[in-house]
């Protein structure tokens, strides 16, 4: 998150506005895998991704919904301008990530929103568009991030927000690092 701000701050992958070109304002163009569909509930990307639409940036969320508030939500977001690539996330898709994660040395919570749809559909929108970032929510988002760091994404933004808080806690954490 903080190297997200950072290139939003200082324009690190900076397009010019059209007709503004002496004033700093710049769009950037932003994957924003999140493996929960933002609502209210989810405060966090839910306001990140709302600042970032309210400054003018280009964003594609790609994400997972599991109820019908959830898939209205991803209207919602629609409305305010982002582009939206979605996949239903059924108990069964989570129970068969989990069952096909436990013999491995991954977190359960590494697989747990895994689609394989939704990684078809970013890697479409990967060989259609130029993204100059990519920022990926949560733990249960890393499976992409590892694949988007396979395929030569660009510059990339992890929320590890649950690994931080384990480590502080003292626990000790298996995962080897993403990048």
């Amino acid at each position: 998150l903080c190297r997200l701000r950072t290139i939003l701050a200082v324009g690190a992958f900076r397009s010019p506005v059209a007709g503004e070109s002496d004033v700093a304002e710049f769009r950037v163009n932003i994957l924003f895998v999140c493996p929960y569909t933002p609502t209210h509930i989810r405060t966090r990307p839910y306001n990140l991704l709302r600042a970032l639409a309210r400054r003018g940036h280009s964003v594609t969320l790609a994400t997972v919904w599991e109820t019908l508030d959830e898939r209205r939500a991803l209207a919602e977001w629609r409305e305010a301008g982002l582009q939206v690539i979605a996949a239903p996330l059924t108990k069964r898709r989570s129970l068969l990530n989990m069952l096909r994660t436990l013999p491995t040395p991954k977190p359960l919570q590494a697989m747990y929103c895994w689609h394989p749809e939704l990684w078809a559909q970013i890697r479409e929108r990967l060989a259609a568009t130029r993204f100059d970032v990519c920022h990926v929510e949560h733990l249960r988002g890393s499976e992409y991030a590892v694949r988007l760091k396979q395929l030569g994404a660009p510059f990339m933004c992890m929320d590890l927000r649950e690994i931080w808080r384990q480590r502080r806690r003292g626990k000790s954490v298996s995962s080897p690092p993403i990048f």
